[in-house]
């Protein structure tokens, strides 16, 4: 065992094979690849088309840690964590835990950047230091809990916080990473994601058994890129943000065209496949958000992804095909049933905090003033009320489909893009409809409102208007 204190020149020469813990640069790197090709890192993975690594997902961590944040009523969060560095020049480079925080927080829309901390060791010590320049730097304005990289940062922020007078965790929570021993000692005791260490040991060893006993030469990819662009699309699909999610598979299929998953998963985001436990089995069963005309089976993607399956695949995808595509003839046959509508007014019902928005008002207003003229208006808040216990996607897809105008409105140019406000104008069919956007006059003053994609596109047949109010 050398440590990187000892020196590289006291590693012995002609070894056959070395294990690599933590972080190297590029001159080192290529010394160790000198004395052998049969090299694992562990913990890193400076140089994938030579050496084989062993690492966490911290991407998927992350995501689950700041999923776990919001579902359990934190309303801001905060970030602890460790710089990366570039091999070859050594400058520092954001951390895959502060960039997978980053993405998960914006798209709650609760990313703060004066509530992200990094340093460059994982320590006690700096977990400490982090901590008292948050407390002097944020005082009152301090988030309700941090994600942090590892138990030794929160063990230090933990003492500090507690020397600082604050309550945790119910003033302020702390999510850490790593699950060492000490971190049940503390108090109270730390909220840890568990690394199974001796597991990517063993995983470790077997790579290197299979370039010693079976000649391997070619790195065997542990392809993190796809691991985290399915965990992230997966992460949108999840929470029913499914064009961002189609985005992501797609970008999985331009690397590889023969995914049969990928292709799957675009037809899930397609239907806006939803799987809920039933409370009767406590089965997960599918439900359909974004009904289709066209049959399951139909679909190119589909169609795709049983050609690149394998057998147990193909068993799986086409007994999944067939219970969506019964929900979705359901839904139709309920859709067909119903009166057609004029007008369809699509807007954000509930804030993040669970409370009516000022958008909801409105809608009600123009709601009892479109029906006072004479037209048949679908407003959900009103027009499904008396279907509470069922199913809204077949009166959903109905009034889609059949009103010749939808009126999106909000008082804030993030609701436009709000994940069900947009599956709705998203999904409303285009040809010879009339898109009515009603924005309130300070929302629209932001330059970037119009630029940035989180509006209704220009529709390509009909017409769209935009009125103030």
């Amino acid at each position: 065992m050398y440590k990187k204190s000892d020196g590289l020149e006291s590693i012995e020469k002609g070894i056959n094979a070395f294990f690599v813990i933590g972080w190297n640069n590029i001159s080192e790197i290529n010394f160790l690849k000198s004395l052998s090709a049969n090299g694992i890192f562990i913990g890193t993975s400076p140089d994938d088309s030579c050496f084989d690594s062993v690492r966490p997902n911290y991407d998927s961590i992350v995501t689950q840690i700041v999923d776990y944040f919001v579902k359990h009523g934190y309303k801001s969060l905060g970030f602890m964590g460790e710089t990366d560095f570039d091999i070859y020049s050594g400058k520092p480079l954001m951390d895959v835990r502060e960039w997978s925080f980053r993405e998960s927080a914006k798209y709650y829309g609760m990313l703060n950047e004066k509530n992200i901390f990094t340093t460059d060791t994982l320590t006690v010590k700096e977990g400490y230091r982090l901590a008292l320049e948050a407390i002097k730097r944020l005082g009152n304005e301090m988030p309700s809990a941090f994600c942090v990289s590892s138990d030794t940062l929160a063990i230090g922020a933990f003492q500090a916080f507690h020397e600082a007078g604050w309550n945790i965790p119910s003033r302020v929570a702390f999510f850490s990473i790593g699950n060492l021993n000490i971190s049940k000692y503390v108090s109270p005791p730390l909220t840890t994601f568990h690394i199974d260490i001796p597991l990517m040991c063993d995983a470790a060893l077997s790579l290197l058994q299979e370039r010693i006993l079976k000649n391997r030469t070619n790195p065997k990819l542990d392809d993190e890129k796809r691991a985290n662009l399915y965990n992230r699309a997966n992460h949108f699909r999840r929470n029913n943000d499914y064009d961002k999610a189609m985005s992501i598979y797609e970008q999985i299929l331009n690397e590889d065209q023969t995914d049969s998953e990928a292709y799957w998963s675009i037809v899930l985001c397609r239907y806006g496949v939803e799987y809920v436990e039933d409370p009767a089995t406590q089965k997960r069963v599918p439900t359909i958000n974004r009904t289709q005309f066209t049959s399951v089976f139909m679909d190119e993607n589909f169609k795709s992804a049983l050609s690149y399956a394998d057998e147990e695949q193909k068993k799986v995808y086409m007994a999944e095909a067939e219970a969506n595509d019964k929900i979705q003839q359901n839904i139709l046959t309920i859709s067909n049933s119903e009166e057609p509508f004029d007008v369809f007014i699509c807007y954000k019902e509930n804030d993040e905090n669970g409370q009516r928005t000022p958008d909801s008002v409105l809608a009600t207003d123009l709601y009892y003033g479109l029906t006072n003229e004479g037209f048949k208006v679908f407003f959900s808040r009103i027009t499904l009320e008396d279907k509470l216990g069922t199913a809204y996607e077949p009166y959903i897809f109905s009034a889609l489909n059949s009103a010749k105008v939808m009126i999106v409105l909000g008082t804030k140019a993030e609701y436009f893009n709000a994940v069900w406000v947009k599956n709705e104008w998203s999904s409303s069919p285009r040809g010879g409809k009339v898109l009515l956007e009603l924005w309130r006059k300070s929302c629209l003053g932001t330059g970037a409102v119009r630029s940035n994609g989180a509006v209704p596109p220009v529709w390509e047949e009909g017409s769209q208007r935009k009125i103030l109010f």
